[in-house]
């Protein structure tokens, strides 16, 4: 993916390319992912999402929202898939984060 990402403008052609070179591979495995974009001056994010949870956007002051990403299926299965890009805004904070909503329970 770093490979691609370095030739490719946005999250869902990233996407896209990686879905293509796994199916062509038949590596017999799948991956789900996230990727974003993010410009730091602007807060202006570009998101692409196959098969992952929704992002939790945290805020200083404990308040948060979850926002639920464009989705398609997973990399690694279906050929020929082009990922939708969706894009949004972060609002103007000192500092933002973004955390996964999985649970790290069971993991050493």
């Amino acid at each position: 993916m770093r490979a691609i990402t370095t030739h490719e403008p946005g999250p869902g052609a990233v996407l896209t390319h990686t879905d293509e070179l796994l199916v062509t591979m038949d590596a017999r495995r799948f991956a789900d992912c996230t990727m974003l974009r993010i410009d730091p001056r602007d807060g202006q994010v570009i998101d692409t999402s196959v098969g992952h949870v929704p992002l939790l956007l945290a805020r200083d002051d404990r308040s948060h929202d979850i926002r639920i990403l464009s989705d398609g299926p997973v990399l690694g299965v279906v050929p020929e898939i082009d990922y939708p890009e969706e894009t949004f805004t972060l609002e103007r904070t000192p500092r933002w984060s973004w955390t996964p909503t999985t649970s790290s329970k069971g993991r050493g």
